[in-house]
């Protein structure tokens, strides 16, 4: 069993990542029985949460801050990657490691076949492109969203800053890759218009294909949400974009990017605050309830076909008695039905390929969503009262033998000091010095501990040693230095 410090230790290394609060607004209780009745209570405000007050803003007015980020909404993440083969570098190093930022912050892995999903529902793969060569029309890139919840389908944007006169080539080969997906699929296409600027729109029913893109001088952003093409319109307008957030202007300040940064993620206080609004938690629940209709109403109609019996809608499986009366009908009057064998919610499309939640209009619950709605927030409170804007950096480096050696620097800041006790309980004074290990490691970190008044280094890590062994009896018996150590 764990002990106390371990579970406080990888809770403080979950909030230090952000993924704490990330989890926290995530969190359903998957046990209760989705109530259908229809939703005609008004929705109520948004939960009263307290920001991080910044320490001295006087330095904060002449900051000059990356173009990019004036372009990406306050409320969005924010991965700058800088370049496609940096996206590609860090979609690899994710891989390699069996994760992704959805599978610590949720249930789901980003595996091949999800990430497949988002890019040809986007119309862009980013080994095509990489290949292309867009690398050589691009200043900057970075990768934006609304959302986390990749398994049913989120909101998510690549924003791509083109070289000084490159932007129409840009375009012109964005464009190239998406006709290329939508012809594959057969999706519609044409152009509309969004606060002045044209869009072009590509979409397959169920959105197995959705595609928006819009050119804003040297800026092209590809989305899969509207709501985020008229996001990233606005930010035109003053202090409606990232770089004009006090916040992050200061973390800016104190951690300055650099070209040996690399990569670097950036969640705001408005980010946390978009997951935990009354409209996100009621529609993911809504979502997750009609994913489970999707998948029953596919089983219901493969046991029908099994019988030589009609399965071509839910109304001729209900008449059946495969499904019950009612079946997959929502509080905000949404339905699942059959389309060529496969389930689709009449407002979100094929499961996996919903729309994202911010272009579902939420505007009325039920009695049963404004209690679970209730019961959040009284344990969101509890266990986070302050926001926390979190700063990550990471950067590769090659070393003489080959291996690859990558460093991540997190940055809270500003940082809620109580939610912190636990480190500063046994973290010593900050020092150039850290301990390291220098051969073979695979994975590690180090750090100033405490102990009264004595201060020593630390180094946590995993190290790849050749482990001799025999086989005696069926079982695997170590032998040499690691014959009497525990792994």
């Amino acid at each position: 069993t764990e002990s106390r410090l371990e579970k406080q230790f990888e809770r403080t290394l979950a909030m230090l990542l952000g993924f704490q609060s990330v989890r926290l607004a995530m969190m359903i209780d998957e046990a209760k029985a989705v109530d259908r009745s229809r939703a005609t209570l008004a929705l109520p405000p948004a939960m009263s949460l307290r920001s991080q007050l910044i320490p001295d803003q006087s330095a904060l007015a002449d900051l000059v801050m990356e173009p990019i980020s004036h372009r990406v909404p306050e409320d969005c993440y924010y991965v700058r990657c800088g370049s496609a083969e940096n996206y590609l570098w860090l979609r690899q190093f994710l891989t390699g490691w069996g994760g992704s930022l959805d599978n610590v912050v949720a249930t789901p892995v980003l595996d091949v076949d999800l990430r497949t999903r988002l890019e040809s529902q986007l119309g862009i793969v980013a080994t095509e492109l990489a290949d292309g060569g867009i690398d050589d029309y691009l200043s900057d890139l970075a990768v934006i969203g609304t959302d986390v919840f990749f398994a049913e389908g989120a909101g998510i944007g690549v924003l791509f800053e083109a070289k000084p006169g490159r932007q129409r080539e840009l375009v012109e080969l964005v464009d190239q890759h998406r006709e290329s997906q939508r012809k594959n699929v057969n999706a519609k296409k044409w152009n509309q218009t969004v606060l002045t600027h044209s869009v072009s729109m590509m979409r397959t029913p169920g959105n197995r294909m959705r595609s928006f893109r819009v050119q804003l001088g040297r800026y092209c952003l590809v989305t899969n949400s509207l709501s985020l093409v008229t996001q990233v319109i606005k930010t035109q307008r003053p202090n409606q974009s990232l770089a004009s957030l006090a916040e992050f202007r200061y973390a800016r300040a104190k951690h300055p990017p650099s070209k040996s940064a690399g990569i670097t993620f950036y969640l705001s206080d408005p980010f946390f605050r978009r997951l935990i609004s009354p409209a996100y938690r009621v529609e993911l629940g809504r979502r997750r309830a009609a994913i489970q209709a999707c998948r029953r109403l596919e089983f219901a109609a493969q046991v029908a076909r099994a019988f030589g019996e009609r399965a071509d809608s839910t109304s001729s499986l209900v008449s059946q008695s495969y499904l019950p009366k009612g079946f997959g009908i929502q509080a905000d009057g949404s339905a699942v039905d059959l389309h060529n064998g496969k389930a689709v919610d009449s407002i979100r499309g094929h499961a996996g390929y919903f729309a994202p939640t911010s272009d579902i209009k939420t505007s009325s619950i039920n009695a049963a969503e404004q209690e679970a709605l209730w019961q959040f927030r009284r344990r969101y409170r509890q266990e986070w009262p302050v926001v926390d804007p979190v700063h990550i950096s990471v950067s590769a480096s090659t070393k003489e033998t080959g291996l690859q050696r990558v460093g991540v620097n997190v940055h809270i800041t500003p940082y809620a000091r109580s939610e912190y006790g636990f480190l500063s309980q046994y973290l010593a004074a900050a020092r150039h010095l850290h301990a390291h290990v220098e051969q073979n490691e695979l994975m590690g970190f180090s750090t100033a501990l405490r102990r009264g008044s004595q201060s020593f280094q630390a180094h946590f890590g995993l190290i790849d040693a050749e482990v001799p062994f025999r086989i005696d009896q069926g079982m695997l018996v170590r032998e040499g230095a690691f014959q009497h150590q525990d792994f």
